[in-house]
């Protein structure tokens, strides 16, 4: 399996001074990021698979303060990678444009000047929920690619643990080697065996269930392969 990119944040602010304080609080903390001065150079950097959260000013003009560049680049941005959360960075006569965006999907908004702890919490937490949402994405894409090439039985799971399972189990399928499942009780081992005998080379001969709990420990051996008269 490929080693998944470290994401990164993406700073987007046209100040030097903001750029190189967030640059180094971001190294100090061991945080990757990528710079982006200009809205459109932010654009084309958000789609990359390496950005996890976007961190954005509100204005980049010389002497603009309305806020509607940021809005602009917030709604472009959530347009062509709506999965990537955006943090807002604004003054404090743009809180309620932030609040606003916020209501349209924006992760969190901070004002400036900014809390370094909060800063960092904050973008940490949305970088934690961006990676899980990769994971996510890739094990549902890992599992219907199974699912769509090998037989289930009906079989349906979330987790990368029974993503696991179900993939050894139709790896061993095509041997003739004794396969022996363990596990609790209600574990789904008799599933698991289903799914091994439905990929195998005997998948049209009949599958046979025996409860070897039911029987007793003298008649097991009879049972199980037969006894010569």
């Amino acid at each position: 399996s490929s080693v998944a990119v470290p994401l990164k944040v993406l700073i987007v602010d046209d100040q030097p001074s903001v750029v190189g304080a967030l640059s180094v609080l971001f190294r100090l903390h061991d945080i990757p990021y990528l710079v982006a001065a200009t809205p459109e150079l932010a654009l084309s950097r958000a789609t990359g698979e390496d950005v996890g959260v976007v961190l954005q000013d509100m204005n980049f003009a010389p002497n603009e303060t309305s806020g509607e560049e940021g809005i602009r680049l917030f709604r472009e941005v959530r347009a062509a990678a709506p999965q990537v959360p955006v943090l807002l960075m604004t003054a404090w006569a743009s809180l309620e444009t932030a609040v606003r965006l916020v209501k349209e999907g924006a992760g969190d908004y901070l004002a400036k000047p900014w809390d370094d702890d909060k800063l960092v919490l904050t973008v940490k937490n949305l970088l934690r929920m961006r990676a899980l949402q990769l994971d996510n994405d890739r094990l549902r894409r890992t599992r219907d690619d199974l699912r769509a090439r090998h037989d289930l039985c009906g079989l349906v799971y979330e987790s990368e643990a029974m993503h696991a399972a179900v993939l050894l189990a139709v790896s061993v399928a095509g041997s003739d080697a004794p396969v022996l499942i363990t596990g609790p009780r209600g574990g789904g081992k008799e599933k698991l065996a289903e799914i091994v005998q439905a990929n195998s080379r005997r998948r049209d001969r009949p599958f046979l269930r025996v409860n070897v709990g039911a029987l007793p420990q003298e008649l097991m051996e009879s049972e199980l392969f037969g006894a010569e008269s």
